[in-house]
């Protein structure tokens, strides 16, 4: 095979752009619509449980 350039292509480039092409396609059918936040669900990204970043040893304990 050749590329735009008229390199060749060899068969670990071709595998690996064929299947970056696949999931690229395929990973939109695989995710589903709540987990984006479709469908008047919250995205997880949106919802905060609970955090603590540079919280130090006081923090460890009010955490549990």
């Amino acid at each position: 095979m050749r590329s735009d350039d008229g390199a060749a292509f060899t068969r670990r480039q071709f595998l690996t752009k064929g299947a970056m092409g696949v999931s690229a396609v395929a990973l939109p059918c695989l995710v589903p619509a709540s987990a984006l936040g479709r469908g008047g669900a919250v995205a997880p990204s949106e919802r905060i449980t609970m955090g603590g970043i540079g919280i130090g040893g006081r923090g460890t304990y009010d955490l549990g």
